[in-house]
């Protein structure tokens, strides 16, 4: 079942240390659960609960009588038994966390170097997985691929498959729809092929939303076969470019005039908008893959986004957008380090891992 899991899956869990095979999975249903009482051994050690993997293709492990050896020890038996399960890997970089019977998340148990030496095997819906579907391909070689500004906890989605064995895309369409129930239909998205040539990557949408090519692009960093890949339409049997740099000039002069004056926002992973009117923005959709808000610069320069329910999801797009445009419209390094507020929520929220690309570093 490990090998069918992708972003977005949940399923049973029983985790026993000492057994043969210590972890068994089993469909997230009633029939699942009685499936695992009868097939998974059960010791004073064993671990019960579910797993869930998140939009970062890491799965978690939830249980309430999850001890602090747990993930130690589901490292250990991974490392042995990858050699000859390599599916295994999908585990790599496992997350383990103990619950209370009301579901309140008690500890969270995570440790990158239990899993020193163990090759990562990506899940499908991850840029990982996809990048290596892409460069397998061989010179003249086509994949099926799939792409969102706005999947689950709003970072991107990348699905490629290649052609052969599946020349209809059948196959490839309904690995598609589960994916497609947790993204946000409004999102910037296209579908189409990726064709290998001398060149490198091409990417030719055959059904493609606005900004979808600055998805692509964003996504370079996990995907390093888009890089240097050409990005085109089709338009009948016309392919036109899709690759434009976007004109950011009127974002970039609202920024440069903030001062201490209050704006409101609104930002969808692909597009930034600022008014000093909220009903100027009325007009843009609310899909779920889009923030609205009120923004203002502080005294020592950094912005504060005042929003509903607070959403660290906002500041790791907000990063993976303006680490895009930077290079070309230095204002925007004034979003470096932006932080969140929220009503009810003491100080503001933070996530220094936002900012970590190379291309803020370069304009701080």
């Amino acid at each position: 079942m490990l090998s069918g899991m992708q972003i977005g899956s949940r399923a049973w869990f029983v985790f026993t240390p000492d057994a043969a095979c210590a972890l068994h999975l089993a469909p997230l249903s009633a029939a699942g659960a009685r499936l695992l009482r009868m097939r998974a051994p059960r010791t004073k050690q064993t671990a019960v609960g579910f797993v869930s993997v998140g939009g970062d293709g890491v799965l978690r492990l939830f249980s309430p009588n999850a001890t602090e050896d747990v993930l130690p020890a589901l490292a250990r038996w991974v490392q042995a038994e990858a050699p000859g399960a390599p599916g295994l890997g999908r585990l790599c970089g496992a997350e383990v966390f103990r619950v209370g019977d009301d579901g309140e998340v008690l500890r969270r148990d995570t440790d990158a170097s239990a899993w020193a030496g163990i090759s990562p095997l990506p899940v499908l819906g991850s840029p990982a997985a996809a990048d290596t579907v892409l460069a397998s391909l061989a010179v003249g070689e086509e994949a099926w691929f799939w792409l969102t500004a706005a999947g689950p906890g709003g970072a991107p989605l990348f699905v490629a498959q290649p052609v052969a064995g599946d020349p209809r895309g059948r196959r490839f369409a309904l690995r598609l729809e589960p994916l497609r129930r947790l993204c946000a239909r409004n999102a910037a998205a296209a579908q189409g092929l990726a064709r290998r040539t001398d060149a490198g990557v091409t990417l030719i949408a055959t059904a493609a939303a606005p900004g979808w090519a600055a998805v692509a692009r964003s996504l370079a960093g996990a995907a390093p076969s888009l890089r240097r890949a050409r990005l085109v339409e089709a338009d009948g049997d016309t392919l036109v470019s899709a690759d434009e740099r976007p004109d950011l000039s009127v974002l970039s002069a609202a920024l440069a005039a903030l001062g201490d004056t209050e704006r409101w926002f609104w930002f969808d992973g692909v597009h930034l908008h600022l008014a000093t009117d909220r009903a100027a923005l009325t007009s843009l959709p609310a899909h779920s893959g889009a923030w609205r808000g009120r923004l203002r610069q502080g005294p020592g320069g950094t912005l504060t986004l005042r929003v509903r329910s607070p959403d660290i999801a906002l500041l790791k797009a907000l990063g993976r957008w303006g680490s895009q445009h930077v290079q070309d419209w230095p204002v925007l390094s004034v979003l470096r380090g932006a932080c969140l507020s929220a009503r009810g929520v003491r100080g503001t929220i933070q996530d220094p891992t936002a900012w970590q690309s190379p291309a803020w570093e370069r304009h701080a």
